[in-house]
């Protein structure tokens, strides 16, 4: 399985569960080890089989069908990218802050990246990747009710234009300046501001860019002025972002 997570006592006395067969349980604690951070995996049924039930003679897409219909999941096409969606995932699991964030969109097709601390810890802000706004998450972030959303405040006098958010994103923290720089150069808005903003969470996982500690991530000015974000994914088969057919069975916890 790709990552590792917690199964609680409540699990085998859900009345629900309880009355269904024992390869929808089996399957269903076997789809939280597939999803990502946000409880989101690619709907393949035939490879979740293959990672879950590889010799058993189950219909895993009727099995996705009975865990939907009973409210477990939820089945949704967005971003031109079949997802399943565990309904409730963060109330039964709790992430490890390392973990990388995750590939698959939401409902409305964003992406979301959560933004990070010292230490790599989470500080319980997250970016939609479709969205220039940065938005907190109602888990770890309790708002009044009926409050407008908190846009954090920056520093930089940069903040209101993306670059804040581009640079927390950002890998390889040198030569702001000159970054700065080159974003104002461009002053990417709308579409081509999510466009950037998507490129650079793609990339940044990639194997080019993690490898041998990042020492091949180029500066944030070289990748700005090269307008690397409309980079075509490489064909690396091991690539889980570049490749949303690949990107079920993403790195390990």
């Amino acid at each position: 399985m790709a990552r590792a997570r917690n199964i609680k006592p409540g699990f085998f006395r859900n009345e629900i569960l309880l009355e269904m067969p024992l390869q929808h349980r089996l399957s269903f604690i076997g789809l939280w080890c597939l999803a990502d951070r946000d409880g989101r995996l690619e709907d393949r049924p035939k490879r979740i089989k293959l990672e879950i039930t590889p010799l058993d003679p189950f219909d895993m897409d009727a099995i996705l069908d009975d865990l939907a219909a009973n409210g477990f999941i939820t089945r949704y096409q967005a971003a031109e990218i079949k997802v399943i969606q565990i309904v409730n995932f963060h109330l039964h699991q709790n992430p490890h802050s390392t973990e990388k964030d995750g590939v698959m969109p939401d409902k409305d097709g964003k992406f979301t990246v959560n933004k990070r601390g010292k230490n790599n810890s989470i500080t319980g802000d997250s970016y939609l990747a479709n969205s220039p706004i940065t938005v907190k998450k109602p888990s770890t972030n309790a708002l009044i009710p009926d409050s407008k959303p908190i846009r954090s405040q920056k520093t930089s006098e940069h903040a209101d234009d993306g670059f804040a958010d581009f640079w927390d994103q950002y890998p390889k923290k040198v030569a702001k300046p000159a970054a700065a720089k080159a974003w104002s150069k461009i002053k990417p808005t709308g579409q081509t501001l999510a466009d950037l903003m998507t490129g650079l969470i793609q990339q940044k996982t990639s194997p080019d860019w993690v490898k041998d500690g990042g020492q091949f991530i180029p500066h944030a000015s070289t990748w700005i002025n090269g307008r690397r974000w409309e980079d075509e994914p490489t064909s690396m088969g091991s690539n889980p972002t570049h490749s949303p057919a690949n990107s079920l069975f993403a790195g390990a916890v």
